[in-house]
């Protein structure tokens, strides 16, 4: 009855048009204010363009769950009139979502969900094969069950921006697809990870804060399943990853950008994983060509703050969901997949991953006595020095001559020096010395007025030829980005000219630019900067760069 009234008001409907929709609303009703829709029935009569305008109210039942899809430039909207006015809680088992669930999507397209509030639903959202969703200042809190917000198989397009996300297993869960922008949200204390991406190409997470007193912040890998996708040509930038008792990334990504993020107070800030996983699922099999640059990595690995903070949660009753032993360093490569055959699989790549013009600031290894105290970058299981190669850094810890790096295949840990000068084909340029941040006890690692890292940083990469015109080969082009139409291209330096990045080829290390220049051969390219050459750290000194939400 409800499909068939449905049909019959879109038949007399010229134009795109919004409703109101409240909890004690019902079907047939004008769509005003003062005679709302139900949601059910906003759910079966909105067509492309339509806006649901959601009235203040606990709603309960029936999910937001559009008949249809929306279309490109006439999406379905539901909007809550007042931000988070709209609640959502005790909805009714859904089979085809296997449980509870806010908002089901799956099999939809074009449909925006805005300012609403879920309070203690299995999962929030559930988009098996959705394409081209908007979330948008939401409040999500409490979930159960696994992937609390589910894009399974996932198309292309997802926006989720300036939202929060509190308490459940895997807060935000992305399996596939391209071109998804998560911007502007908030991921705290999931049983499992934060933000989980599988198999996500071209994509930009950016300006996220995200924190997890149980576990993990993020996680990077392949698809679990056939074909098993790569994660591949994203950019992670300008997100802050607070504490954790595990990893702030545990990753395993390929031909992508981490940069100008800050890592503090995580037992691991960044784990670069390359390992088997459960029967023929190559989730973390390939982890190649990275570019790690321009972070701050602090006060990260076994420290006394980081030890301390996981015991008064357990006080709390709030556990770590991994063991932490072996977890207590800031950056750790770590591979059992080097050329292996596995079950007739040989495609396993590890390596060529670059961390370059960043600081690392007091990490420690922690008091486990499984390494120096002062370790904070890692080799484990049989991975290599060349595996990931340590450029241009300014590590501080313990004093000039402590020990930082840890290589597992000789048992042995290096002072900077050391570790340069017997592997300087994989380390070089890396010094020991104090930042000068303005106030790090604070979490401010912006750089003072004295600092000796400003304009101390390397060009990325250098041209290859002389030439003139908009397309700029380079020896790597895996350090820049066109935004992937999700944001704006890079601005970079070419010697002395400042252009933007409007297109990458990859393959042909070319970046296409915006205007015509004439450069010679060797010229150096970096991201934009102040003063005579760019600095160390997640900020450039003289602006007014935003880490985090």
């Amino acid at each position: 009855m409800q499909a068939s009234l449905a049909i019959l008001a879109c038949g007399l409907r010229l134009a795109a048009a919004d409703y109101f929709v409240a909890v004690e609303g019902t079907e047939g009703n004008p769509g005003t204010e003062s005679a709302p829709w139900s949601l059910a029935w906003a759910n079966v009569t909105l067509q492309p363009g339509d806006t649901a305008i959601l009235l203040n109210g606990r709603y309960a039942g029936a999910p937001i769950a559009p008949a249809q899809s929306g279309t490109s430039g006439a999406p379905i909207i539901y909007r809550a009139a007042n931000r988070h006015g709209a609640i959502f809680s005790r909805m009714e088992p859904l089979a085809a979502a296997n449980g509870p669930v806010a908002i089901y999507l799956t099999d939809r397209a074009h449909i925006v969900i805005d300012g609403i509030k879920v309070v203690d639903v299995k999962r929030w959202i559930v988009g098996i094969r959705a394409a081209h969703i908007t979330v948008a200042n939401c409040d999500f809190q409490d979930g159960a069950g696994w992937n609390n917000c589910r894009f399974d198989h996932a198309g292309d397009g997802l926006r989720i921006v300036d939202n929060s996300f509190r308490n459940g297993t895997d807060l935000l869960s992305i399996d596939g697809g391209s071109g998804h922008l998560v911007a502007g949200n908030f991921f705290g204390d999931a049983s499992h990870t934060g933000l989980v991406l599988l198999g996500v190409k071209r994509s930009v997470i950016r300006h996220n804060t995200l924190v997890n007193r149980r576990w993990r912040c993020m996680e990077v890998e392949s698809q679990r399943h056939e074909p098993f996708a790569l994660s591949e040509f994203n950019v992670i930038e300008n997100n802050h990853f607070g504490f954790t008792p595990c990893k702030g990334i545990q990753y395993a990504g390929n031909r992508s950008i981490i940069r100008r993020n800050v890592f503090r107070h995580e037992r691991m800030a960044m784990g670069w994983a390359n390992y088997l996983g459960k029967v023929k699922g190559p989730e973390a099999w390939h982890n190649e060509h990275n570019r790690f640059i321009h972070n701050v990595v602090a006060e990260c690995g076994g420290t006394a703050f980081v030890t301390a903070q996981i015991d008064q949660n357990r006080r709390s009753g709030i556990e770590a969901a991994e063991p932490i032993a072996n977890n207590d360093r800031a950056m750790v490569f770590s591979t059992n997949l080097v050329n292996p055959k596995i079950a007739g699989y040989d495609d396993v790549g590890y390596g060529d991953n670059l961390v370059v013009n960043n600081l690392f600031y007091r990490n420690e290894s922690g008091v486990d006595k499984l390494y120096p105290p002062s370790i904070q970058i890692s080799f484990e299981w049989n991975a290599a020095p060349m595996h990931g190669q340590i450029v241009r850094n300014a590590i501080h810890g313990e004093g000039t001559g402590a020990k930082i790096f840890w290589l597992e295949r000789a048992k042995s840990g290096y002072s900077i020096a050391d570790f340069q000068r017997q592997f300087p084909a994989a380390a070089f340029e890396n010094v020991e010395l104090d930042p000068a941040f303005i106030e790090p006890a604070a979490g401010n690692f912006q750089l003072s007025v004295r600092s000796p890292v400003i304009d101390q940083g390397r060009a990325l990469t250098l041209t290859t030829a002389a030439d003139r015109g908009r397309r700029l080969p380079v020896q790597d082009a895996l350090y820049f980005t066109d935004g992937h139409g999700l944001m704006a291209g890079d601005v970079i330096r070419v010697g002395i000219h400042r252009v933007a990045v409007v297109g990458v080829d990859y393959s042909a290390r070319v970046l296409v630019i915006d205007r015509d220049i004439a450069w010679n051969m060797g010229e150096p390219v970096s991201l934009d900067f102040v003063g005579r050459g760019p600095d160390l750290g997640a900020y450039e000194h003289g602006t007014s760069m935003r880490v985090g939400r």
